[in-house]
């Protein structure tokens, strides 16, 4: 199951993050673009990111998840294939809303919901393992995308990456993926500690959620690291330029980070099964504090080395630490809907960031604000996990007791 799922990550989720720089530069020529009409691809990948969660995350906890990656696989394949045949600018959105939505469905979402069924006691190494996929596949598809472009055009790189998707990911998820182990007709328990301390398919609905603390601290947490990571993706380059840096040795120093991602992952992963999830995110959040902190001296070598490990190890950690702390403050029965709501908050913050930053720039003409307010806002997000309670520590909610009686 594991193995399926971190196959879709580095087919689906690899290309989708990873070759948008490749194509930047040809996409600009080829239909005289604006930089920020060409930004705005990504920008409205982003969002039908976000927008699709809610409704991504309701499917999963009505229908079998087989069928929603299925779907997401094929809607991905489909926005690459548009993508190659685009001749307006148009399409081109099209195409970047399709592959938003589809990556959602067959990975970014789907991944948690079928880990957290599946796993008890090994839950976050299990999820870790996957999104070394997140890393792995990034990696690997801007090496393969940049040959691509290089031999037969972006078209043809785009067409390219869409083959694997249907010829390799479709039939994985086709035979492998599912819900829920055959052994388990509910979803296991919600605690990442001990599967066996909450009844099978525990867990609140969305309106007892909606009504609890640990809802609306993790809405934050995300909130505060889309802002704070989203920013950084898009800034840290173009920082390291303005320190000094050649735009290549910028470009390296951000391309190996992802080196140290996928066994950050399975580090943060494993932590998650020896300590509370909140914990494990707590930890992963004050990683990339101090990573940040250490990009702010990145004009000595020793300071930026320690930026790349560490924000390296770190900064994917969230990514799959947060759904572990839904399952454990909330329990697994609308885990799916829950990660949804919590996936288009996410959004408001991955495009709230950059835009906060690129003007704090603009009106102090350094980076150091916008750093600053990176880490006060990190180190406030690392802080709130301990406001979480696990779920099976809870007292049964009012309308429950209320129903069960005594």
């Amino acid at each position: 199951m594991v193995g399926s799922l971190l196959i879709a990550m580095i087919l689906v989720a690899g290309p989708t993050f990873g070759v948008y720089g490749v194509f930047f530069t040809p996409l600009l020529k080829d239909f005289h673009l604006t930089r920020a009409q060409a930004s705005s691809l990504s920008g409205t990948l982003f969002l039908a990111m976000g927008l699709s969660a809610p409704l991504i995350g309701w499917l999963l906890d009505r229908i079998e998840a087989k069928l929603v990656a299925i779907a997401g696989v094929l809607i991905s394949a489909a926005g690459f294939l548009l993508a190659a045949k685009a001749h307006a600018f148009g399409s081109l959105l099209l195409a970047h809303l399709l592959m938003g939505i589809g990556v959602n469905a067959s990975c970014n979402t789907t991944t948690p919901y079928v880990v957290a069924n599946w796993f008890g006691a090994r839950r976050g190494t299990a999820l870790g393992v996957a999104f070394m996929g997140l890393a792995l596949g990034p990696m690997a598809m801007t090496v393969l995308a940049s040959h691509l472009v290089s031999a037969v055009g972006w078209r043809g790189g785009y067409f390219v990456l869409a083959i694997p998707m249907l010829a390799v990911v479709l039939p994985v998820q086709a035979i492998f993926v599912r819900s829920r182990p055959p052994w388990a007709a509910e979803p296991l328990a919600a605690a990442a500690f001990d599967p066996a301390v909450v009844p099978s398919g525990a867990g609140y609905d969305v309106v007892q959620a909606l009504a609890t603390r640990s809802f609306w601290l993790i809405v934050m947490i995300n909130f505060l690291f889309a802002f704070s990571t989203i920013s950084l993706s898009v800034h840290i380059i173009p920082y390291l330029i303005s320190i000094g840096f050649k735009p290549a040795s910028a470009a390296l120093a951000m391309g190996v980070t992802f080196g140290f991602a996928a066994p950050g992952n399975v580090f943060f992963g494993w932590l998650g099964d020896k300590v509370r999830s909140r914990l494990a995110l707590s930890a992963s959040l004050a990683g990339i504090v101090a990573a940040v902190m250490l990009l702010m001296g990145a004009s000595h070598s020793a300071a930026l080395v320690g930026f790349i490990v560490i924000y390296g190890i770190a900064h994917q950690g969230p990514a799959f630490m947060v759904p572990l702390t839904i399952a454990e403050s909330m329990g697994l029965r609308r885990f799916g809907s829950l990660s949804g709501l919590i996936g288009l908050i996410t959004t408001l913050g991955g495009s709230a960031g950059p835009i906060a930053a690129g003007r704090l720039f603009d009106a102090t003409g350094s980076y150091t604000a916008p750093l600053t307010m990176f880490v006060f806002a990190l180190a406030i997000s690392a802080v709130l996990p301990f406001g979480c309670v696990p779920f099976q520590a809870r007292p049964a909610p009012p309308s429950e007791a209320a129903v069960g009686g005594p």
